[in-house]
């Protein structure tokens, strides 16, 4: 146990020490990092480990995306990348370290989404410019700067030009 902790503890230094450089595979959100499935190869070893680590603790789990937070490892299954420009978490589960997996299913309009969803695909991924211009626009409206928008009902609600 006390390895899985330095290694967690490791991984965590390692993602608040490495640069989110433009066009790289990773969305900084304060102290946790989002990667989507696709953008795993591109993080640096150590935090590539603990992925793998946190995936075989959590057994047959088809994941989409990650994050990785002082917290551990969280592994979600979302709505496609490819068709929803804001993919809605359906469910996820979390990999602590010394603890057992937490498993959530999410339903409804009350389903965490995710947002410059371009920061978290390869770097190569041809969606990253369709979805970069869509993130600008959105900025632009002021949709983006809130922090009321973390679920499909709070943000159809924030586009509709509700408070």
């Amino acid at each position: 146990m006390r390895r899985m902790v330095e290694a967690s503890v490791l991984a965590l230094l390692v993602v608040a020490a490495w640069p989110r450089r433009r066009g790289s595979s990773a969305k900084k959100v304060g102290d946790k990092t989002y990667v989507h499935r696709s953008g795993v190869s591109e993080l640096p070893a150590e935090l590539q480990k603990q992925i793998e680590q946190a995936a075989h603790k959590a057994g047959p789990f088809a994941w989409s995306v990650v994050r990785v937070g002082p917290e551990g490892v969280m592994l979600g299954r979302t709505t496609p990348f490819g068709r929803d420009p804001h993919p809605a978490l359906i469910e996820s589960v979390l990999i602590r370290p010394g603890r057992d997996p937490v498993r959530r299913t999410y339903s409804g309009d009350s389903r965490p989404i995710y947002h410059r969803t371009e920061l978290m695909l390869a770097s190569g991924d041809p969606r990253r410019k369709r979805l970069a211009r869509l993130s600008s626009q959105e900025e632009k409206e002021g949709l983006l700067g809130r922090s009321d928008i973390g679920t499909r009902r709070a943000w159809k609600k924030a586009q509709a030009g509700g408070v």
